[in-house]
């Protein structure tokens, strides 16, 4: 196996396990809160952008529309979550935090603070800012990935040979 294969190969298998670990670490954070993985990503955003529309939130999160407003009606029903008319185009909403989405959304904050104060502390200091800068690096390349080279299920899996 080349170096270059061999250095694919290990990315992938490392990141095969962050992909686990943080998929448990997830679920169980947002568990004790008493939303879903789901819920728990549209709080954190309007949590961090503030009041947007669904639109917005939407194309924030990569999520569908029409999905994503299925998910927040239980949001609101719950009282998570406010709507509020659009002063600037009637047809639309505008959602935000409730006090209680408020409340949620600060203690999913400080579980995960917590939690990756303790994972910090199991790495060198020295470690810490250019683990931060990979992160955001790999975070903006697959941004920039998906928004150039949609994934084609069609042709995932299919093998080319030299003979097609």
């Amino acid at each position: 196996m080349s170096s270059s294969n061999l250095l694919l190969s290990q990315f992938r298998a490392n990141l095969r396990v962050i992909e686990r670990e943080t998929a448990n670490y997830l679920k169980n954070e947002t568990a004790c809160c008493g939303v879903s993985l789901s819920q728990c990503h549209i709080l954190m955003e309007l949590d961090t952008q503030g009041e947007m529309s669904l639109k917005q939130l939407a194309g924030n999160l990569q999520a569908d529309a029409s999905t994503l407003s299925r998910v927040i009606d239980g949001m609101v029903n719950a009282g998570l979550i406010l709507r509020e008319a659009n002063p600037d185009d009637r047809r639309a909403v505008i959602l935000k935090l409730s006090e209680q989405g408020q409340r949620t959304a600060a203690t999913i904050n400080e579980q995960s603070n917590r939690f990756y104060q303790r994972l910090f502390e199991l790495l060198p200091t020295e470690k810490h800012e250019p683990l931060v800068e990979s992160m955001a690096l790999l975070g903006g390349a697959l941004t920039a990935l998906r928004r150039n080279q949609p994934f084609d299920q069609q042709t995932c899996c299919t093998y080319q040979t030299e003979e097609q």
